[in-house]
């Protein structure tokens, strides 16, 4: 038996290794040879010609997309004759070229394809999900006179509507000064920035009229 080896896989790489596993950057064919020794002197060789190295699949992906909360965005992958998206629990068919997904939060998906020769190849896409515009309001008690200001400035929002626009600065801002007349529920109307939910918000502002 051969106790050492050397092998030249033809693309300017060698090993010594009894089983190595070559590494090939680019298609083509290839000659490998497997020079064997005894530690006795005694020597063999071995040349397998034309192994053919397939390039792998080129993967094409659907864009990054941006749907809203509840949506679902469609996802397309060509390039094999295999496919397999991940993460599998969130597509609504892992298998398929041509599937959907509707994610509850922005995800990362990624499709593994597999082409006639069995070779491997990647490629994702992002899924961009717009979430519904919050804000938080706490009904409050004011003396009659009194001002108070509300901040509701979001990244996230859009734009701001208040109604009614009684005893307020201003009614389409995110943080406006009110001023104690009288017992009002307003109400304010938040888009998000990708123009998917138009939400409303009450605010009670209860006046004691103390005078």
């Amino acid at each position: 038996n051969a106790t050492s080896f050397r092998w030249d896989f033809g693309n300017e790489t060698y090993s010594v290794e009894r089983t190595p596993s070559p590494l090939y950057e680019a298609a083509g064919n290839f000659n490998i040879k497997l020079l064997a020794m005894h530690q006795i002197g005694c020597r063999d060789s071995i040349t397998v010609e034309n192994i053919t190295i397939h390039p792998l699949p080129e993967v094409a992906i659907s864009r990054d997309t941006l749907i809203c909360h509840g949506d679902a965005a469609l996802l397309s992958a060509s390039g094999g004759v295999d496919y397999k998206w991940s993460p599998e629990q969130m597509i609504l068919q892992p298998h398929s070229a041509v599937t959907a997904a509707s994610p509850d939060e922005s995800t990362w998906f990624v499709v593994q394809v597999t082409d006639e020769n069995g070779c491997v190849n990647y490629n994702g896409t992002m899924v961009t999900v717009q979430q519904r515009p919050f804000v938080n309001l706490s009904d409050t008690t004011l003396i009659i006179g009194e001002s108070f200001q509300i901040k509701l400035s979001d990244e996230s929002i859009a734009s701001y509507q208040w109604s009614p626009d009684e005893h307020i600065s201003c009614s389409n801002c995110p943080n406006p000064l009110f001023t104690a007349m009288e017992t009002t529920t307003y109400s304010v109307a938040v888009t998000d920035v990708s123009n998917c939910f138009t939400l409303n918000y009450p605010l009670t502002i209860t006046v004691q009229k103390i005078y």
